[in-house]
């Protein structure tokens, strides 16, 4: 099995572990590619907010901490929706409004399963490029910045898409992934004409039959632990 196989065999692993609303055995079925396509449009795509100029989420590195550039005219909208801030007020602080969309941006960043999936196109290319000789280099900011790129635009889709008087809330954000989710799984997913057997439930998921274990969930614990410890 080269690495980029165990690394995608951990990835369905885990997606299995952390989505129970999608059957196993269909997110088993996953075009991991067309799920890298998703991830990557939210990073690079420009904030889909309605009404504004086009702009695009900016992050960077200032003595060894990743910095965000805001905008008050446009940040203040998630001061009033995300669920996180409730109870913080900002005066019409500029910098103030600017610090705490940063906060709820990081918040829904750090929930375990929305910094995982965010960082599976660095992981699963960073296998590929190992596999064919080509020397790795994983810089944590890099990959921090690219998942808050992701989680931001995921972020204001969601605002777009409340109702007066909505929330962003964790469950929201759980919707949104689970969505991506299923748009990578092929059209027929789930639909077979044989009987698929019960799965019986279990306080820890068990892995496909054949598939490596141990050291894939290792595996995956340290992804999250490298995104986490940023």
């Amino acid at each position: 099995m080269t690495l980029k196989e165990t690394t995608v065999a951990t990835t369905i692993e885990t997606l299995q572990k952390y989505l129970p609303e999608i059957d196993a055995r269909m997110i088993d079925k996953i075009d991991i590619q067309s799920l890298i396509a998703i991830i990557k449009k939210y990073i690079n795509m420009p904030r889909p907010i309605e009404g504004t100029p086009q702009s695009y989420p900016f992050y960077t590195v200032v003595d060894g901490k990743i910095s965000r550039g805001g905008d008050p005219s446009i940040d203040v909208r998630l001061c009033y929706t995300a669920d996180c801030l409730r109870g913080q007020t900002h005066g019409y602080d500029g910098a103030k409004i600017c610090r705490l969309a940063f906060n709820a941006i990081e918040h829904y960043a750090y929930l375990p399963l929305t910094g995982f999936v965010f960082m599976i196109p660095a992981t699963v290319e960073a296998s590929a490029q190992a596999d064919a000789g080509k020397a790795v280099l994983l810089v944590k900011e890099d990959i921090g910045i690219m998942v808050l790129k992701g989680v931001e635009n995921m972020l204001w889709e969601i605002y777009n898409e409340l109702p007066e008087g909505g929330l962003i809330t964790d469950n929201l954000v759980k919707k949104k992934i689970v969505s991506m989710v299923k748009s990578a799984l092929p059209p027929n997913a789930g639909k077979s004409s044989e009987v698929a057997p019960p799965i019986i439930s279990s306080p820890h998921p068990q892995p496909a039959p054949g598939r490596e274990t141990g050291a894939l969930k290792q595996n995956s614990n340290k992804w999250w632990q490298f995104w986490k410890s940023r």
